[in-house]
């Protein structure tokens, strides 16, 4: 009795064991062959490859790397990389967007404000190597000196005339807003440790920024420059709003789209009392001068204001040939007392009679 009850137990647990051996056994089969297929078409879709052809110094400094789609499917190139010749170190990085179709050719820009960051000083060669979204790279290797390749930066001016009665009471700064290298003089007298130097804060990434909560003592500014560069993230090819606080509230500037083949965007933040030869008591609020400056490809700059205000009298140069005395394309002005804004729904916009395109 006892054998018979046994036997049909045995027998079920073999046939569970059989069925779960065997559901093993498929399961792996399907996940094999799921794998395989899976691969196979992946390596039947990414029949892509890029071709670099060539490297263009724009007029502005920036760099245009030339690349050319000669695979069989569409790609999007995501990241760009500089490299020294052996590859061993990385000299740039970037996040871009190039849809190229089969054949296509395409192109990316790199705004002189990156290219200033590339030390290539010390490398024979630079490898570009760039990347797309389905892991498909090309590189090449060019000489360092299309990065070295001199070239005179655009310097502008912003100047502060204190008096209206005697004219030699002004101070004025000089700025390259590739490196944010700053210079600063003062009309009334010379100073022997003329002019006053430094760097301008460069601001990236960012759609927010706080200068200080309240006014402050001259020792105790937020920075040592009368300038602050925002870079605009979108550079250009869509609306944009920058939030600036200060002692006197939250400020949004509305930078809308514009067209053109754009190299870079940024405002530029101005506190008019900066002057270490005659220091302040207090400075608040950096944004005497609010303007936008667009850098297209071809070297045209487009120069709009968004807010120039206070008791001083204001000047805007562009093209500095020289520094003391001050020469170069005066694009326009301020007048004393004068207050200019253009303020709409919460927001501040470029005011449409005071935007400039000049080339240098």
């Amino acid at each position: 009795m006892l054998r018979k009850g046994v036997t049909p137990v045995i027998a079920l647990l073999l046939i569970i064991m059989v069925t779960i051996g065997t559901s093993v056994v498929f399961y792996m089969w399907i996940s094999g062959a799921s794998t395989s297929l899976t691969k196979q078409e992946v390596d039947s879709s990414v029949r892509a490859l890029l071709k670099g052809e060539g490297v263009e110094k724009l007029p502005s400094g920036g760099l245009r790397i030339y690349v050319r789609n000669i695979g069989e499917t569409t790609v999007i190139v995501d990241k760009v990389y500089i490299y020294d010749s052996t590859g061993s170190r990385l000299l740039f990085t970037g996040s871009y967007y190039l849809k190229l179709s089969p054949r296509e050719l395409g192109y990316i820009t790199i705004p002189a404000i990156k290219v200033a960051q590339i030390n290539a000083e010390e490398v024979r060669g630079v490898k570009i190597v760039l990347s797309t979204k389905t892991g498909v790279s090309s590189s090449y290797t060019t000489l360092s000196e299309i990065v070295k390749l001199p070239y005179k930066p655009t310097l502008i001016a912003l100047k502060a005339y204190r008096s209206s009665t005697d004219p030699t009471q002004n101070h004025w700064v000089v700025f390259n807003y590739n490196t944010g290298n700053y210079r600063l003089y003062e009309g009334s007298a010379n100073y022997p440790n003329e002019p006053y130097e430094g760097i301008a804060p460069i601001l990236e990434n960012t759609n927010e920024y706080t200068i200080t909560n309240t006014w402050v003592p001259w020792s105790q500014r937020p920075v040592d420059s009368p300038i602050i560069i925002v870079i605009n993230p979108k550079y250009g090819q869509e609306d944009w709003v920058f939030t600036w606080h200060d002692p006197h509230g939250t400020f949004r500037f509305y930078l809308q789209k514009l067209s053109g083949d754009i190299e870079i965007d940024f405002l530029v933040f101005w506190e008019d009392l900066f002057n270490p030869f005659k220091p302040p008591g207090s400075v608040d609020d950096w944004k005497d001068h609010v303007v936008r400056v667009t850098v297209f490809a071809n070297g045209t700059y487009r120069i709009a204001v968004f807010m120039a205000k206070g008791g001083y009298s204001h000047e805007f140069y562009l093209n500095v040939t020289r520094e003391d005395p001050l020469e170069g394309r005066r694009v326009y002005g301020k007048d004393f007392n004068d207050y200019q804004f253009n303020f709409v729904g919460g927001y501040y916009y470029e005011m449409s009679d005071k935007i400039y395109f000049v080339t240098p």
